[in-house]
Order: C-alpha cells, then sequence, then structure tokens
C-alpha cells in the first residue's frame, strides 16, 4: 500500500502525489523561493510566448495572472 506522499515513473516522467489536506497545503501555499512554477512550466512558454506567464519573474507573473482572473 502506499503513503500519502508517492512517486512513480510514467512513462519518462518521475510524477509525485500528494494525497489529502495535510500533505498537500504546502505544495499549494508555498513561497515561490521554495517551490518554483517557472521551472516546471518552461514547456508553456512556446504557447504563451517568451516574456509571458512563466518566462518572466515571479512579481510580473502575478500581475499577468491578474488579468486572466
Amino acid at each position: 500500500r502506499l503513503s500519502s506522499v508517492f512517486t512513480v515513473k510514467i512513462v519518462t516522467r518521475m510524477i509525485t502525489f500528494l494525497i489529502g489536506p495535510e500533505v498537500s497545503s504546502h505544495f499549494y501555499k508555498a513561497q515561490e523561493s521554495e517551490l518554483s512554477q517557472k521551472e516546471v512550466y518552461q514547456f508553456n512558454v512556446p504557447t504563451f510566448g517568451p516574456g509571458v506567464v512563466f518566462d518572466v519573474d515571479y512579481s510580473v507573473r502575478m500581475e499577468q495572472f491578474r488579468f486572466f482572473t
């Protein structure tokens, strides 16, 4: 049986699962210095273009997110 935090290989990627609020809250509330979206979402840069969303610093990204919401 797997615990509430586990990693599995899916095709060529290792994917970590956080099951339940007691283990996933850090993921959603972490500071940018602890868990950076920029590195994870680099594959989206061609979608939005350079200098947009995940190709900018955190403060600019938060400003751009306000446009979307």
